[in-house]
């Protein structure tokens, strides 16, 4: 553990980027898997499911296969592209730091910079998420407040 808390205050102390959203490198095996997962149930239902259903259902299955298909598709690519970091920490790097009182905020020694007081660190993406819930390895990204 303390060999961990080491190489991460060391990553952040190199002044390693925070990940922007899940489309920087590098792309996560479980990224890469989930898209292909994606895009390969559209080819298998089209080739080798659609052929199999009965001629009266199938416009109808096609329909409400596309629609989910495409909202599973719209609603990943939604979350990968998001940046769910702290407003704060944004501020901080354009040094337009918000006005507070001292007991609304706390500091992170990682990103160097005022958080809310409901954000939390990300190790994977180096940066801080407001609301954060957890690291996603599917989508490769954080989900928090914006996501």
């Amino acid at each position: 553990n303390f060999t961990l808390q080491l190489s991460l205050s060391k990553m952040a102390e190199d002044g390693s980027q925070r990940r922007k959203n899940a489309w920087q490198w590098p792309v996560g095996c479980r990224q890469t898997t989930s898209i292909i997962v994606v895009f390969g149930n559209a080819i298998a239902f089209r080739y080798f499911l659609f052929p199999l259903l009965p001629v009266d259902v199938r416009a109808v299955l096609n329909i409400l296969f596309t629609i989910s298909w495409l909202l599973t598709l719209a609603g990943g690519a939604w979350t990968m592209t998001l940046d769910p970091v702290d407003e704060w920490v944004v501020e901080t790097e354009r040094n337009t730091a918000p006005e507070t009182r001292e007991e609304d905020y706390l500091r992170c020694h990682y990103c160097k910079s005022m958080v809310q007081m409901e954000s939390k660190h990300c190790w994977d993406c180096n940066k801080c998420v407001s609301d954060f819930d957890h690291h996603c390895p599917w989508v490769n990204n954080c989900i928090g407040s914006a996501n």
